[in-house]
């Protein structure tokens, strides 16, 4: 299929195939990273401050460079171009972790890394939006594949981690990122994303110029919030599970738990946008996330613990499908790439602030009570009621937001395009 063909309306061969294999091979590699790599740091001698400064600051490379490169993508000939080289600069810097060892090597690399690995999915989602503009593709069932390979790499991990440790799930990431890497060049071509009529000054606005328009920014960076608000069960989860003496085959059971409920969500995705509007879906997300970390600060035990963790398909799930399909009707093609790194910016000051407290306030309070999902509280016997406050303030700076732009879905292409053109 050449550019040309793509470019007249011919979708390239297979290409929901092609990207559902893309978006698997990636969430393989971040069903063993996100779980288990905060285990990997913890076995490799550092507490639990540097590994929160391990996770965190990769967060300011992501801030810093992720919107260039996904402008950069935007303005390229070929996106698909620069996601393979991604993916291999991705692989090369998970190969080296092993021959590091003390926490400012490990820090090295992890910000090395992060200039690659950052802005995998925004490249990728920019190239799957497209699709979904040009040829009606549904991005909800090619997305739900990278959630499915997702679940079964993780509980394979936890089968890992509990028959050879830590150091066979370094060996596993490093394998799935080279696999990534190697069938990358599979990625849709689908040409230099097309320009609207009257829109010929839109391609050199900035992220940053994309991002001072108001309504644009109120999604945004609610969603972001919403993301961020993970925080601490990202990257203390697995350990206070473990600590708790839980196998690692049910910490695998706990994190893809809720990623089956994101699979049914994204799998009727058409069914629900039928029902309610992108925006509407990111504050469901939102209030769900109010719930899952109030509830989860009372100590819920195991069977609640699932039930909690089902809430991901909401929290997560919901949120990040309704701001892809406002991207959908509101983003230009050509600055598709700008729009996401603009929402991987948002989220990544909100998950980066979040995630350097929650090493402090693991360290503080040893045992994880789920105290406030990266918020600071004043004492353990209060431990749910700040929870649920951090969490309500979350949700609520989101749904202020949203109520304060009146009708999103008006915020329609032209007046983006004008926006940008100021």
């Amino acid at each position: 299929m050449t550019i040309e063909d793509n470019e007249s309306g011919v979708p390239p061969r297979a290409f929901a195939f092609r990207m559902a294999l893309l978006y698997s091979l990636f969430f393989a590699y971040i069903a063993m990273f996100l779980p288990y790599f905060p285990l990997w740091l913890k076995n490799a001698g550092l507490g639990p401050n540097e590994i929160a400064l391990v996770l965190s600051l990769p967060m300011l490379v992501r801030i810093a460079t992720s919107g260039a490169i996904s402008a950069f993508a935007d303005r390229t000939r070929e996106r698909a171009n620069v996601l393979i080289v991604l993916m291999g600069g991705s692989a090369l810097c998970v190969a080296a972790f092993p021959f590091a060892s003390g926490f400012w090597p490990l820090l090295a690399i992890a910000l090395v890394m992060a200039l690659f690995n950052h802005p995998l999915q925004p490249v990728m989602d920019s190239i799957t939006l497209t699709g979904v503009r040009r040829f009606g593709f549904d991005y909800g069932r090619i997305r739900l594949w990278g959630s499915a390979v997702f679940i079964a790499v993780n509980l394979a991990g936890g089968w890992i981690l509990s028959a050879h440790g830590t150091g066979a799930i370094m060996l596993a990431m490093i394998g799935t990122a080279c696999l990534g890497f190697v069938l990358s060049p599979l990625t849709p071509r689908l040409g230099s994303p097309k320009k609207p009529a009257n829109s010929h000054e839109v391609t050199s606005a900035s992220t940053w110029k994309l991002m001072q328009n108001r309504k644009f920014m109120l999604v945004t960076a609610g969603c972001g919030i919403v993301q961020g608000s993970h925080a601490m069960f990202y990257g203390f989860g697995s350990i206070h599970f473990a600590g708790a003496g839980y196998s690692g085959q049910v910490i695998g059971l706990l994190w893809g738990v809720g990623v089956v409920a994101e699979i049914v969500l994204f799998q009727f995705s058409r069914r629900v946008f039928g029902r309610i509007t992108p925006v509407g879906l990111a504050v469901l997300g939102a209030v769900a996330a109010v719930l899952r970390w109030a509830a989860m600060a009372l100590q819920p035990g195991l069977a609640g613990l699932l039930l909690l963790q089902a809430l991901h398909g909401l929290s997560f799930g919901a949120t990040h499908l309704g701001l892809m399909h406002y991207y959908t009707s509101a983003v230009p093609d050509e600055r598709m790439g700008a729009a996401q790194a603009a929402g991987f910016v948002t989220a990544a000051i909100a998950m980066g602030l979040l995630t350097l407290a929650s090493g402090a306030l693991y360290a503080h309070f040893g045992g994880f009570r789920f105290p406030s999902h990266g918020y600071f509280q004043r004492c353990r016997t209060c431990n749910a009621a700040h929870g649920a406050k951090a969490s309500a303030a979350t949700g609520g700076a989101f749904a202020v937001g949203i109520n304060r732009s009146t009708k999103p879905e008006a915020f329609c292409l032209r007046r983006l395009e004008l926006q940008c053109n100021t």
